[in-house]
């Protein structure tokens, strides 16, 4: 999938010269030197982008599959080294842009950005965007503990982020709006899922999603009447 699209674009290519590409291939035979290095990398399944740094680490994950996420991660990453570059020389004044910037770079977790902004000044619209990092990073734990509660459990976990208000960015909102459907779909809440439906709603949703999207409509309007 990648090769005939991402891989294959004369952007990657240009952007490729700014990089050091590095490809794994999980083969899963038995005399693979690195079975595991998916895994070891933090990741669940494939293909998976990323950038490492140079000892071959982590640096930003969750990338989108376009020319446009990884130019403008790679530019984010060259202000990144700046920024700790100028803090590391001990100016205050770059604080509140390298803890803004790391966070859209998910560099860190929740918990770990409730705690930096209690000592960065942060403006209105500021803390608007670290609520919202709040928000996705719990929709992303929720979704990695699906094998775990299943997909009914994770649903409802989403619905009740509804019912509080807390929705997530469009990068997460599929996912987020589809459980929400479908949990809704079985408890027959039809305001709930005609809400869930509309967000999900897009022309360039594939016809049989949006068949099975619209079947499960009907199904919570069903049992909202029984």
């Amino acid at each position: 999938m990648l090769e005939s699209s991402l891989l294959s674009t004369p952007a990657f290519v240009e952007f490729s010269k700014t990089v050091v590409l590095f490809l794994h291939n999980t083969s899963r035979v038995d005399d693979e030197p690195y079975p595991k290095l998916l895994s070891e990398k933090g990741f669940g399944g494939f293909p998976s982008i990323c950038f490492l740094d140079g000892a071959g680490e982590v640096t930003v994950r969750n990338l989108q599959r376009k020319i446009e996420s990884l130019t403008r991660t790679r530019a984010q990453l060259d202000e990144l080294a700046s920024l700790r570059a100028a803090a590391g020389k001990g100016d205050k004044k770059v604080e509140r842009q390298l803890f803004l910037l790391e966070l859209d770079l998910q560099m860190m977790t929740t918990e770990q950005a409730r705690e930096r902004m209690k000592t960065v000044e942060l403006d209105d619209a500021d803390k608007t965007r670290v609520e919202q990092f709040l928000v996705d990073g719990e929709v992303r734990v929720w979704r990695g503990k699906a094998r775990e509660l299943g997909a009914d459990g994770v649903g409802e976990k989403f619905v009740a982020m509804v019912r509080a208000g807390r929705l997530p960015s469009a990068d997460m909102a599929p996912y987020f709006w589809q459980m929400v459907l479908a949990s809704s779909a079985k408890s027959g809440d039809a305001e709930l899922a005609q809400r869930a439906f509309d967000a999900l709603e897009d022309d360039k949703t594939p016809a049989v999603m949006r068949e099975r999207n619209r079947a499960m409509l009907e199904q919570a309007r069903g049992a909202s009447k029984k």
